[in-house]
């Protein structure tokens, strides 16, 4: 039967085209305009491509590009999915790997030096705690903010020299009356680290800021290391009573004239002590002494 589209001469039975699947139900005549088909010449000795039987012996008909041949395109054969599957796990593995390399260092923060600022310039040493907490030297000298302040501290030291003096006296007469004797030498030797403290204080003393300053430094501690020098003296000589007795031996009295010896030094000590001090004392409001207050 021929096919009313493509002329094309096909089995009786058959109901499509074999060219272009046109049914053959409809009985059409081709158009006029149809391309006339013509079997297909070749040269002499080479036969058909095609297998026998074929209609027109012709190759079939190109498609034109971008016109699907068929309304269903043949499947992709599992292989090619399977190794476009392996590249790409491939090059995404290997694009990882280049990450890593490149960004898998870690950037390093810059340290400054001890000592060193981030501009570069010698940055402040941070306050040792330990040092900052310590208690100052008692041996320093302070400086006072005036003049009267300073003869203040001088005046006060004079007070505390007279305290001692007095317990020192107490304790002299509860040895010659042989009375609580124990207590006697353990006051004696309390005087006796009250004046080193006191030597101590008027050495860190500050008298920058009062006239002849210096001077009353060095009398008053010529005078308080004479007082305590008069104390030993006195200690050795009340210390055999207490599991003698109070007989008056040789050792004792040795010891007794040493303290009075140390004591007449201090006295003159002490009198050039107020001879320096006194004028000071009355120009900023402060008392003036005689030796038996100091």
């Amino acid at each position: 039967m021929v096919c009313p589209v493509c002329a094309l001469d096909n089995d009786p039975s058959a109901v499509l085209c074999a060219r272009c699947n046109t049914s053959l139900a409809l009985g059409n005549p081709p158009p006029e305009n149809y391309p006339a088909q013509h079997p297909a010449t070749y040269p002499p000795g080479q036969a058909s491509p095609y297998p026998p039987g074929h209609p027109t012996g012709q190759p079939p008909t190109v498609p034109q590009m971008g016109v699907p041949s068929s309304p269903n395109p043949a499947p992709v054969p599992w292989r090619l999915i399977l190794i476009a599957a392996v590249l790409v796990l491939l090059v995404g593995i290997a694009g990882s790997v280049v990450i890593v390399v490149l960004t898998g260092k870690p950037k390093t923060t810059p340290v400054a030096h001890q000592g060193t600022s981030p501009t570069g310039t010698t940055a402040a040493a941070a306050p040792d705690p330990v040092k900052s907490s310590a208690q100052p030297d008692p041996t320093t000298k302070v400086a006072a903010s005036s003049p009267k302040e300073q003869a203040s501290v001088i005046d006060k030291l004079l007070d505390r020299s007279v305290a001692s003096r007095t317990r020192l006296n107490k304790a002299i007469e509860k040895v010659n009356s042989c009375t609580d004797l124990s207590r006697a030498v353990a006051d004696m030797q309390q005087v006796g680290a009250e004046r080193t403290k006191e030597i101590a204080d008027a050495d860190a003393a500050d008298v920058s800021g009062l006239a002849n300053g210096d001077k009353i430094r060095s009398t008053l501690k010529s005078a308080l290391g004479f007082a305590l020098a008069a104390d030993q003296h006195f200690v050795a000589w009340a210390q055999p009573t207490v599991a003698g007795g109070c007989a008056d031996t040789a050792a004792r009295q040795s010891a007794w004239a040493a303290g009075l010896a140390s004591s007449q030094q201090a006295q003159a000590a002490k009198q050039q002590l107020v001879d320096v001090w006194n004028p000071v004392a009355g120009q900023l409001g402060f008392k003036s002494r005689s030796t038996q207050f100091i």
